[in-house]
């Protein structure tokens, strides 16, 4: 079954580069953003979800980005992505130049308010198996990949 379920994640992130390539995004700039969002939705799963300890600051975390739509939403990502780079701690590095390179406005709602992004927490242990699906993907022009 988690092979089953690394396809279908690696599938719902494909779904998600689509949607960013179509705004206009390289392979290395759409990677780039949903490794930032998927960041800030798996801390804010396991904050809520786990009870964990908060990892991102409320007014930038995940839920900050759910409660916006249109230019507020964009304007707000790219100030969260700019304040979290300048962090003193891990998210100063993980964050450090980090910038907004989705073009409209729509699109940063598209990708943050879709369903698909919370099947990371649920299935953690075959995320690490997605960044290669979606690598071989791109390398082979987007055609899905068969493996048995």
């Amino acid at each position: 079954m988690p092979e089953q379920d690394s396809k279908a994640m690696v599938q719902k992130l494909w779904d998600f580069c689509d949607i960013l390539r179509d705004d206009g995004l390289s392979y290395g700039d759409y990677l780039e953003q949903l490794t930032y969002l998927l960041f800030l939705k798996m801390a804010d799963e396991q904050h809520r979800m786990l009870n964990g300890d908060r990892i991102v600051p409320p007014e930038y975390d995940w839920q900050s980005l759910l409660n916006l739509s249109g230019a507020e939403l964009e304007s707000h990502y790219s100030a969260a992505l700019a304040a979290l780079g300048t962090s003193g701690d891990i998210l100063g590095v993980i964050f450090h130049k980090a910038r907004n390179r989705i073009q409209k406005p729509a699109t940063v709602s598209s990708v943050t308010h879709a369903s698909g992004l919370g099947i990371v927490s649920q299935r953690s242990k075959s995320y690490g198996s997605t960044r290669p699906g979606l690598t071989l993907r791109a390398m082979i022009g987007g055609a899905p990949i068969h493996t048995r």
